[in-house]
């Protein structure tokens, strides 16, 4: 069945979103099945029933009775969903021991948002409607789904986050390495230019990973492929700004043994919103997922974490 059929038959009730509790999805039964060929602890490919497809990571520790987190990991133009999962690593145990993982294929290997994207391709319905399906057909906490990318997949992760009929549903975003274009009329200035952003009411939690010697999507911006790439910086002070947060941020030098600076906002480290929105700036890194086979410390624990602390 394809997933646009999807979306009217699996609709996540309303009472399942605003709580801070284990909110569970109307897939979680007493002895239900897993769908045919799925196992726990296997990754997997399947097709939605159109040309969409997916890898999906069941952990070993799933039951269908108690609710697991969702978390969405998109991959970076050219690349594909089991690249995503190799360099992300929220499929291993030791990061993310019981949540469920899934990398969605973009179609020509991009997302929606780029300049060299698929205009007629709206991934942000496919991921509702992955969003309707999953939580049918699995144990689900509804007040746990988080979404992550690296670079282009990055880039959606922002775009999903500023889209209210998703940032509805999704509790926190984590892009590594975001492409993050604008469309812009006039001379891109990337510490300048408006970041576009309609998110609605809600207060987002955000946390970014970006390497100040990335030459693919660089630090301080750039024009390219007709559109603006911002600032780095300039683009979390956005977030921050419009989450209500103000521009200031307290700002920590030299963690993982120098190689990063972190940025926490708002400033006021006993506001209870400290640290909603969050920056690593890594020293050294290219156009990388922080790992340590890139850098000297792993970006998902962070991520992970990151995410312990926000629900819907």
């Amino acid at each position: 069945m394809a997933l646009s059929k999807l979306t009217s038959l699996f609709v996540l009730s309303n009472a399942l979103l605003g709580t801070a509790i284990a909110a569970s999805s109307s897939g979680c039964k007493a002895n239900a099945a897993l769908p045919q060929d799925q196992t726990p602890g296997v990754a997997f490919t399947q097709s939605d029933g159109t040309d969409r497809n997916y890898l999906i990571h069941i952990p070993s520790t799933y039951v269908s009775t108690t609710p697991a987190e969702l978390i969405f990991s998109f991959h970076g133009h050219g690349a594909k969903a089991s690249d995503q999962e190799d360099i992300s690593q929220f499929s291993n145990a030791t990061f993310n021991p019981n949540g469920i993982a899934v990398y969605p294929q973009g179609k020509k290997e991009s997302w929606q948002g780029a300049p060299y994207a698929n205009k007629s391709i709206n991934d942000i319905e496919f991921v509702k409607d992955m969003i309707s399906n999953f939580t049918e057909t699995y144990c689900i906490d509804t007040s746990r789904i988080y979404a992550s990318g690296m670079s282009n997949g990055g880039g959606f992760t922002a775009t999903l986050a500023c889209d209210p009929s998703v940032n509805t549903q999704i509790a926190a975003f984590a892009p590594v390495s975001g492409a993050y274009y604008i469309k812009n009329s006039t001379a891109c200035e990337p510490t300048a230019i408006e970041v576009p952003c309609d998110k609605g009411d809600r207060v987002v939690p955000v946390i970014e990973f970006h390497g100040d010697h990335d030459t693919t999507i660089p630090y301080g911006g750039e024009g390219k492929s007709g559109e603006c790439l911002p600032e780095i910086s300039h683009f979390v002070r956005s977030w921050s700004g419009r989450d209500g947060l103000g521009l200031e941020n307290k700002t920590t030098y030299d963690m993982y043994d120098g190689s990063v600076t972190r940025s926490m906002f708002p400033a006021d480290s006993s506001d209870p919103n400290f640290g909603l929105v969050q920056h690593y700036k890594t020293a050294g890194l290219a156009h990388k997922w922080p790992s340590m086979d890139t850098t000297n410390y792993d970006a998902t624990p962070i991520i992970m974490e990151f995410f312990g602390n926000h629900t819907l």
